[in-house]
């Protein structure tokens, strides 16, 4: 067991960017490659040895989510709720769980894909001792696109992402690209103590840190501070820089009182963390008093990850692309196989080697499947033809219906001869028989 981190997963999301998928379940629920999106990260932490893991999820869908993760892993699954009808970032929720909270932290968002190696990360940790961790993704997966049930193409959600190349990857700067119109400010302390560095708009936030424990009592004082990424770490990173005066004898009891600023700092809740404090004496000088900066006290570090699988599903660009990616990756090919063996399939049935068929399913005579994944229990008649598309669980395809770069919800029952282009299909929704959607449509049942 990895006893000096604590593995937490956000998955109380309510995919707002994907709402014509999550109506109807919870956004960890949804499934990528025919299983829930949470399933990925909890087998990433498996894999690197950790024993338990709590998991942030909405009190609303928690029977619902029990049932999907009941006896599926070997690793301890701690479920805790967070309020569905209330607006919460993910550093409200983190708040609400403090008393849970033990060591520091290696916080996971539920909708990233990765075949990355968490022990690359541990180890980091382990030498540096760094405040914050993030993992960045190198490997750019996502192309702007068209997407179901969308005009134009899908817009890719970058960020703005500098670091010192030379400094072991220290963190300046990770805003979103949104945030920003033509000028992007850069905070004075940067510039000076770092003239020289890279700014990325290419590389991918993973939503996977690592976070000191002492930060959290910081979050439990700052209650205006809502989400981790958009305030938590700014903050963190221009704290790198900032100067203060305090003594000696104050620098060894890792605790300084600023003479300007009388308001609790950031850094006045690092006296809690021992190992730093230690580390600090060994370095502290003789002399009895000097100006300090906290850049002694936090450093932000980032950790990049290169040809690695790497997709975030927090959008349907996303979520259609790791669907199609999947199959073929090492993410995909350990848990996945092109035909479940529960399934069946009749003769004279084409099906290519990047489709994904689902347990139980029954597909008729003369139907073609092509770069689809299908779920499980799914009934498709003779002359089916679906392409570019991802069907979900206990949909009912009549004979002779098309499906073209589409996705289908739960549920779903199409007549016989309908065709479907370029379309979003809600859950439990009925397409009559010859009936046509072609381009952007988007049928929707809200259940929530």
């Amino acid at each position: 067991m990895v006893h000096e981190l604590q593995a937490i997963i956000f998955a109380a999301g309510k995919g707002s960017r994907i709402t014509e998928l999550s109506c109807s379940m919870p956004k960890c629920l949804l499934p990528v490659g025919n299983e829930p999106i949470i399933f990925y990260p909890i087998r990433m932490l498996q894999k690197a040895n950790f024993k338990e893991v709590t998991i942030i999820i909405p009190d609303i869908f928690e029977e619902m989510i029990e049932r999907a993760l009941f006896n599926k892993f070997q690793i301890d699954l701690k479920l805790v709720t967070v309020p569905f009808n209330k607006d919460m970032g993910t550093a409200d929720s983190l708040r609400l769980i403090e008393n849970k909270i033990h060591n520091d932290m290696l916080l996971i968002s539920c909708d990233i894909l990765t075949d990355f190696d968490l022990l690359h990360l541990i180890n980091l940790y382990r030498i540096y001792n760094p405040t914050l961790t993030v993992v960045l993704s190198t490997n750019s997966m996502l192309n702007e696109g068209s997407v179901p049930g969308k005009k134009g193409k899908g817009k890719i959600e970058r960020d703005l992402i500098g670091f010192e190349v030379k400094d072991k990857n220290k963190l300046l700067f990770l805003n979103s690209e949104a945030d920003f119109e033509e000028e992007v400010p850069f905070h004075k302390s940067i510039l000076r103590n770092c003239p020289q560095f890279e700014v990325h708009t290419d590389y991918l936030d993973t939503h996977i840190y690592v976070l000191k424990k002492w930060v959290l009592k910081f979050l439990v004082n700052q209650k205006n501070i809502s989400s981790i990424k958009g305030e938590l770490i700014p903050i963190l990173i221009r704290k790198q820089f900032s100067k203060r005066l305090c003594n000696q004898k104050e620098m060894n009891s890792g605790f300084a009182t600023s003479s300007i600023d009388v308001k609790p700092l950031v850094t006045d809740y690092f006296k809690n963390d021992e190992i730093t404090i230690a580390l600090q004496k060994l370095e502290s000088s003789s002399k009895s008093e000097k100006a300090c900066t906290s850049e002694n006290k936090i450093e932000c570090l980032a950790y990049l990850m290169k040809e690695n699988f790497c997709i975030r599903t927090n959008h349907l660009l996303g979520y259609v692309e790791a669907n199609r990616r999947l199959p073929s990756s090492s993410t995909g090919s350990e848990y996945s196989t092109p035909k479940s063996p529960a399934s069946k399939v009749l003769d004279k049935v084409q099906i290519g080697n990047d489709c994904l068929i689902g347990n139980g399913t029954k597909i008729g005579e003369r139907s073609a499947i092509k770069k689809s994944v299908i779920g499980s229990n799914c009934n498709l008649g003779e002359k089916v033809k679906i392409a570019n598309s991802i069907i979900m669980d206990n949909v009912v395809i009549e004979e002779g219906c098309n499906i073209q770069g589409s996705i289908v919800c739960n549920g779903v029952y199409m007549n016989h001869n309908a065709e479907i282009k370029d379309c979003v299909i809600g859950a439990k929704q009925k397409i009559v028989a010859l009936g046509k959607l072609k381009v952007n449509a988007t049928l929707m049942k809200f259940e929530i």
